[in-house]
C-alpha cells in the first residue's frame, strides 16, 4: 500500500465509507485559522463529504498548512467523489513535504516511483527518511537491497531498516527481522530476527504477526510452541491478513496449535477467499468437491475454483473447468469450462494446457457431433505443446496421438509426433517410453530400431511401467533384437506382474503354460484377474473348469471368473459363460441369460459371440429366427475375422436367403473364409469360379483355390482338384500336358482318399486301371466301398475275389 492510500485508510477512519460522488463544492465561507480549516476538511471527509471537505483543505494548504496540501493531495491521487488529478497530486505533495511533512515527502515518492523514476522517488524517501519517516526510510532500504551480492549496499538496507523499525514502521521491522534471519547484511542471529517480528506484530503489522506464528510452527531458532504460533495467525488474520486467515483455517482443520474446529476452518477460508486470497476459494473448491468436512456441493465447488481462477490461482483454473466438463450438460457450462482450461493454460498449469487440448480437439467437437474446426486443432496443439513445454508427459503423448493419427486438416506425421514421445520419454514418463518403444518395434524400416525399443521398454519397467516388463520380456521370448532367453522373458513378465500389469501377469501365465508348468500358470492367471486383465479372468477361469473338488463339480470360481471378465469387456468370455448357461454346466440353466451375454459378447465385438448368435438367429434355436438378423450378425462376425461366418454369409448372399442375392459378394466372403483359414470355403470358393463360367481367368482361380483346400488336409479339395486335373488337364490336346495332369489328378484323389472321401477313392481306383495298376487299383476299390460308395462294392463283387468279404467288413461297420 502506497504512504497515500495508507494514510487515508488509517488516518482518516471511516472516511473510505463515503457516500454520494460529486464534483468540487462551491467556495465555503471563510474557515478561520489553517488550523480550523483542517479540522473542517478532516471533519467532512469522515461524515462521508470528500468533494466538500476539498475546499476547506485547499484554503489550509493557501494558508501553508502542510495537512491541508498533503489531504487535498491524497484526495486528487485516490480520486474518488471527485476528479483523480496526480500531477496536481504531486504538486501539493511535494509543498507538503517542503513545509518538512516526512508523509508527504514519502508520498511524493511514491508517485515518482510509478511512472518509473527513481532518481526523484529515491531524493524524496530520503527527505521523508530524514524526516523520521519510517516509510522513506523502508524505501530507501529496499532499493539498496535489490543487489543481495553487494555487501555494502546490504548493510545500508540494513541501516535503514534499523530506524525504520526504531520510528515505528513495522514493515520494517519485518524486513530487518528477515536480514538476521538469512544474514543479508548482519551476522545471521534469530533471537534478535524473532524479536523484530515480535516488535513489529505489537505495531499492528498483520505479516509480521503471521511471520511470527509461522516461526513457533515451525521453529527456525524459535522454541517450537504450536499454541502460541496459532494465537498469532489468528491474531494477524483479525488485524486483516487474507493469507494468515488462510493459514489459520488450516490449522483449525487439522487441529494444530488449537482445537479442530471443521465449520471455523470453512469460516476462515471464506473471509479469506473474500479478502482475495485465491489459495483459500481453492481449498472451499477443494472441500466442497470431495465432501466429508462439509457437505459435497459441485455447484459451490465450482463457483470457489472459478473464484481462486479470477485471483490467477491455476489449479482453480483447470479443476473449475473439470467439474464443468463432467458435471454439466448445457452447451454455456461447457463454453465456460473451455474458458477456463484456456486461463489455466495461459497460467502456465500444464495439466491445464492438456486439458485444454482434449476439449478443443475432441469434448468440444464431439458435444457438437462434428469434427474439430482448424482453429480448434491449431488451438488444441498449440495447448498440448504448451503442455509438453511445462513438463506435462501426457500432453507430449497426446500430441503423439494426433500427429500418428492426423486430424481432420492436420495430416498425419508419426515422425514428428515420435519427437514428443522422446520429450516425454525424457521427462521419465512411462507412457512417453512405451510409446515410442512400439513405434521403433513396429517400424516398418525392419530391425534397425529393435534394439532401441528394448531400450525404451527396459526403462519403462524401471521407471514402474509393468507393460513395459512385459514387451522386454516379449522381445526375450521371441529373440527380437536381443538373445532369445526364455528365462530373462519369463523374469521380465513376473517383474511386470509384480508391478501390477495384468498383462505381464497374464504373459507370466502364458509362458509358465508352455513350459507344462500349468498349476503354477494358474496362480498368475489369477493375479492378472486380480488387476482386471479380462483376458486373465477368462483365462483363469477356463483353467477352473478342467479342476474337479471334492464333490467332483467343476470348479465354481470358474463361473465368477468368466463373469468378471465379461464384465470388464472381454467378449469371449461372455460368449463362454453363456454357453455354460445354455448347458446349465456350472449354474441352473438360463437361456434368456444366456441369449443377453451372447449379444453382450457380439456388442463386445467377439466374433465368435457373433457368429454363435447368428447361427441361432438363423436356425430359429431358443431365439426367434430372423434371416435378415443372422445375415447382418454373420457380416459382422465374418468383418472380425471369423471364416465360419465368412463362410457362412457367402452361402446366404449366393443363396438370396434372408439376404439380398449378390454372387460377386459371395465369391468375395467365401475366399475371405479361405484366407482366413476354412479349408472348405476354399473349395467351395473354387467350385464358385468355376460356376461363374469357364473362362480361362475363372479356371487358372478355382483350382489355386482347391490347391489351397487340398494342401490344408480337406478331403473334399483335394477331390475337387483331382477332377479339375482331369478336367482341364488330362483334356488338353498336348500329351505332356495330359500326362502331368493325370499325374497330379492322380495324387490329388490318392490324398483325398488317405482322407477319408470314398468317391475319391474310387476315381484313383478308376485312372489306376487306365494305367495297369490292379493291386493298387482293388485297394482303393476296397477302401471306396468301406467309405460307403455302394457302385463301388458292386464293381468289386462283379471283378470277384475279395469283393464279398470287403462287402461285409463295411456292413459290420468295421
Amino acid at each position: 500500500m502506497s504512504n497515500l492510500k495508507k494514510l487515508l485508510s488509517g488516518v482518516l477512519t471511516g472516511a473510505m465509507a463515503l457516500a454520494s460522488s460529486g464534483v468540487m463544492a462551491q467556495q465555503p465561507a471563510a474557515c478561520g485559522t489553517d488550523v480550523q480549516c483542517v479540522d473542517q476538511g478532516l471533519e467532512l471527509i469522515k461524515a462521508g463529504r470528500r468533494a466538500e471537505s476539498a475546499a476547506y483543505l485547499e484554503q489550509a494548504c493557501a494558508m501553508n498548512h502542510h495537512l491541508g496540501c498533503h489531504y487535498l493531495g491524497a484526495l486528487l491521487y485516490e480520486g474518488k467523489d471527485l476528479p483523480q488529478d496526480k500531477a496536481r497530486a504531486g504538486e501539493l505533495l511535494e509543498k507538503s513535504c517542503a513545509l518538512g511533512y516526512g508523509p508527504s515527502c514519502a508520498g511524493r515518492g511514491d508517485l515518482f516511483a510509478e511512472t518509473g523514476d527513481q532518481n526523484r522517488a529515491s531524493e524524496f524517501f530520503q527527505k521523508a527518511c530524514d524526516l523520521d519517516e519510517g516509510d522513506g526510510c523502508r524505501k530507501l532500504g529496499l532499493a539498496a537491497s535489490e543487489d543481495e551480492t553487494d555487501p555494502v549496499r546490504l548493510k545500508k538496507a540494513v541501516e535503514l531498516y534499523e530506524k525504520g523499525c526504531r520510528l515505528d514502521d513495522s514493515q520494517s521491522c519485518g524486513l530487518l527481522s528477515n536480514a538476521y534471519f538469512n544474514g543479508l547484511g548482519v551476522e545471521p542471529d534469530n533471537n534478535k530476527a524473532l524479536g523484530f517480528l515480535e516488535q513489529g506484530c505489537r505495531l499492528e503489522d498483520a505479516e509480521a504477526c503471521r511471520s511470527l506464528g509461522m516461526r513457533y510452527l515451525a521453529p527456525n531458532g524459535a522454541a517450537e510452541d504450536p499454541a502460541k504460533g496459532a494465537e498469532l495467525m489468528f491474531r494477524a488474520c483479525d488485524m486483516g491478513s487474507p493469507v494468515a486467515c488462510h493459514d489459520a483455517a488450516a490449522l483449525s482443520h487439522d487441529g494444530l496449535g488449537a482445537v479442530r474446529d471443521v465449520q471455523k476452518a470453512v469460516s476462515l477460508w471464506e473471509r479469506s477467499c473474500k479478502g482475495g486470497y485465491g489459495a483459500s476459494c481453492y481449498a472451499l473448491g477443494e472441500a466442497y468437491r470431495d465432501g466429508g468436512d462439509v457437505e459435497r456441493n459441485v455447484q459451490k465447488s465450482v463457483q470457489y475454483y472459478h473464484a481462486a481462477c479470477e485471483k490467477d490461482h491455476r489449479e482453480g483454473c483447470n479443476n473449475a473447468a473439470v467439474l464443468l466438463e463432467r458435471e454439466t450438460e448445457d452447451q454455456e457450462s461447457l463454453a465456460l469450462a473451455g474458458r477456463l482450461y484456456a486461463r489455466a493454460c495461459q497460467l502456465d498449469n500444464a495439466l491445464g494446457c492438456d486439458n485444454y487440448g482434449m476439449f478443443m480437439l475432441e469434448t468440444w467437437p464431439k458435444r457438437r457431433s462434428s469434427a474439430a474446426k482448424p482453429d480448434e486443432v491449431k488451438a488444441g496443439m498449440e495447448a498440448f505443446e504448451k503442455g509438453c513445454r511445462l513438463g506435462e508427459g501426457q500432453a507430449c503423448v497426446n500430441l503423439w496421438t494426433v500427429y500418428s493419427q492426423g486430424n481432420g486438416s492436420l495430416k498425419p506425421d508419426p515422425a514428428r509426433g515420435a519427437e514428443y514421445l522422446r520429450m516425454a520419454c525424457a521427462m521419465n514418463y512411462v507412457a512417453g517410453c512405451l510409446n515410442l518403444g512400439r513405434f521403433y518395434a513396429e517400424d516398418p524400416a525392419g530391425e534397425g530400431r529393435l534394439n532401441e525399443a528394448f531400450d525404451l521398454f527396459g526403462k519403462a519397467c524401471e521407471l514402474g511401467g509393468g507393460e513395459g516388463c512385459g514387451y522386454a520380456g516379449l522381445f526375450y521370448e521371441e529373440g527380437r533384437g536381443v538373445e532369445k532367453k526364455p528365462d530373462a522373458a519369463l523374469f521380465m513378465f513376473r517383474k511386470g506382474c509384480n508391478l501390477e500389469s495384468g498383462w505381464s501377469c497374464r504373459l507370466s501365465a502364458n509362458a509358465l503354460m508352455a513350459a507344462g508348468e500349468a498349476s503354477a500358470a494358474s496362480g498368475f492367471y489369477k493375479r492378472a484377474c486380480d488387476h482386471d486383465d479380462a483376458m486373465g479372468c477368462r483365462l483363469w477361469g477356463l483353467a477352473n473348469l478342467n479342476q474337479e473338488d471334492a464333490g467332483d463339480k467343476r470348479n465354481p470360481l470358474a463361473l465368477d471368473m468368466l463373469e468378471k471378465a465379461c464384465g470388464l469387456g472381454d467378449g469371449a468370455g461372455c460368449g463362454i459363460l453363456s454357453d455354460l448357461l445354455f448347458d446349465g454346466s456350472l449354474a441352473a440353466k438360463d437361456e434368456a441369460r444366456g441369449v443377453a451375454l451372447l449379444e453382450r459378447s457380439c456388442e463386445l465385438d467377439d466374433p465368435a459371440g457373433c457368429h454363435s448368435l447368428a447361427v441361432r438367429r438363423y436356425n430359429g434355436q431358443i431365439v426367434k429366427k430372423d434371416l435378415a438378423l443372422a445375415g447382418r450378425l454373420f457380416l459382422k462376425s465374418c468383418d472380425l475375422g471369423h471364416a465360419s461366418g465368412c463362410r457362412n454369409l457367402a452361402v446366404m448372399r449366393e443363396e438370396g436367403a434372408g439376404v439380398e442375392r449378390d454372387h460377386d459378394d459371395a465369391l468375395k466372403r467365401m475366399s475371405q473364409a479361405c484366407y482366413l483359414g476354412y479349408a472348405q470355403a476354399c473349395d467351395e470358393a473354387g467350385t464358385m469360379y468355376l460356376g461363374g463360367g469357364e473362362n480361362k481367368e475363372n479356371v487358372e482361380t478355382a483350382g489355386k483355390y482347391f490347391t489351397v483346400a487340398c494342401q490344408a488336409g480337406y478331403a473334399g479339395g483335394c477331390h475337387s482338384l483331382g477332377s479339375w486335373h482331369l478336367k482341364f488337364g488330362a483334356e488338353a490336346g498336348d500329351d505332356k500336358v495330359r500326362r502331368q495332369a493325370l499325374l497330379d489328378a492322380s495324387a490329388a484323389f490318392e490324398k483325398a482318399c488317405d482322407l477319408g472321401h470314398g468317391a475319391a477313392c474310387g476315381s484313383a481306383a478308376d485312372l489306376l486301371a487306365d494305367a495297369g495298376g490292379a493291386e493298387k487299383q482293388r485297394a482303393y476299390l476296397e477302401k471306396a466301398c468301406r467309405l460307403g460308395q455302394e457302385s463301388r462294392c458292386r464293381q468289386l463283387k462283379s471283378a470277384g475275389g475279395g469283393s464279398e468279404k470287403a462287402h461285409k467288413r463295411r456292413k459290420a461297420g468295421k
